[in-house]
């Protein structure tokens, strides 16, 4: 996987080749009038101890901090895709090449060239590209990466860095696919706040106490989840569940180490870490089934064993066949265990109408489960 690093994407938008792809795209030329309206004519000051600079006009970028920056921004990249073979992924200015393979000469060999034919399209369309804070990540179990010598992307005479460990889109991913780090970091910043919030709960209600742990906290437990829990340690997934109880224990006015049973949990309307992942898991199978709102690429990952079916997979409520993986890291990663998790589901749950129906009916079968087996 290489990382690329834009320089100053935004501001380096080339205005005559963003209007010509709105024209490629099919808006009217009322829309594109209107558009170049919006881009041209920009001055900009600089101010130094009270005194302004003589006006310059702004000749390139989209006007960052509106609504249509990013969405210009999008539609200026939407093409690069076409610039290369391989997977990439592109998220606003956040950029990743991903290439497989079991030789990993052929990957170096492939990235490299890959590189290269983006590195050609940014430079077409006026974008550059800091080869030297592009970093690039070879992932494979630990077997095989001590296997291999040197792996070295290049790009003419630059070298791109390669790590052991990189962060796309807040997650950190590491080359032996492991996510302790990324659990770690998670565990570091739920104690931090949840230590903030045993500080201020004697001057605010329970309600208010309630509502800053659903801001303040609940988002690190949430993000990315699907991405590194399932691949945590289990002295790690036991850690997180700690700092759970640590807010269970908050929110109800409990001694430090009062023992807790899942009534707890039941009387907060919270699930364990563990049910919590499956639900979020869940309720995003739901929606690849049942509803039209789903990204197309995601939809097809999910759904990709549908080549080995004669029908159409797409809001049926029949169970998945579990994807080929070539090792148990391949169990770990989402569609073989929420297609595990959805199989296991009742009928009548699979069968539900409506995304919030399915959602307060799961968390109920969840919370009956785990009273069982606590």
């Amino acid at each position: 996987m290489v990382m690329l690093d834009l320089q100053k994407a935004f501001d380096t938008v080339n205005h005559s080749i963003l209007i010509d792809k709105l024209k490629a795209l099919g808006f009217d030329k009322t829309s594109v009038s209107w558009m170049r309206s919006y881009l041209e004519g920009r001055e900009q000051v600089v101010e130094v101890n009270g005194t302004l600079s003589s006006p310059l006009p702004v000749n390139c970028g989209v006007p960052q901090g509106s609504i249509l920056g990013p969405l210009l921004f999008l539609i200026y990249v939407n093409d690069m895709t076409s610039a290369c073979d391989c997977n990439l992924f592109l998220f606003a200015d956040d950029s990743a090449l991903l290439v497989p393979g079991k030789d990993w000469k052929q990957v170096e060999n492939s990235l490299s060239s890959e590189l290269s034919k983006v590195c050609t399209w940014l430079s077409d369309n006026k974008l550059s590209i800091h080869l030297g804070k592009t970093e690039s990540i070879l992932f494979g179990s630990n077997f095989n990466l001590n296997k291999v010598d040197s792996f070295t992307i290049k790009v003419g005479d630059s070298e791109i860095t390669r790590k052991n460990e990189i962060t796309y889109l807040g997650c950190i991913l590491e080359a032996n696919l492991s996510s302790d780090k990324m659990t770690s970091k998670t565990i570091k910043k739920i104690s931090q706040r949840t230590r903030f919030l045993y500080r201020i709960a004697p001057l605010v209600n329970k309600n208010t106490l309630k509502t800053l742990t659903r801001a303040l906290i609940q988002p690190f437990f949430d993000y990315g989840v699907h991405v590194w829990y399932r691949s945590a340690s289990k002295a790690l997934k036991t850690r997180l569940q700690t700092a759970q109880n640590k807010l269970v224990r908050l929110q109800l006015s409990l001694p430090s180490r009062a023992h807790l049973d899942h009534s707890h949990f039941i009387s907060l309307g919270w699930l364990t870490v563990a049910d919590r992942v499956q639900h979020l898991a869940l309720g995003l199978v739901f929606k690849i089934h049942n509803t039209t709102m789903i990204p197309k690429y995601l939809t097809d990952y999910f759904l990709k064993v549908k080549d080995r079916h004669n029908y159409n997979t797409r809001g049926s409520s029949t169970d998945h066949v579990q994807p080929r993986h070539g090792s148990n890291k391949g169990l770990n990663s989402f569609s073989c265990y929420a297609t595990n998790m959805w199989n296991a589901l009742p009928k009548a749950l699979k069968e539900c109408k409506s995304l919030p129906s399915f959602k307060t009916a799961l968390k109920s079968h969840l919370q009956a489960v785990t009273s069982r087996n606590w």
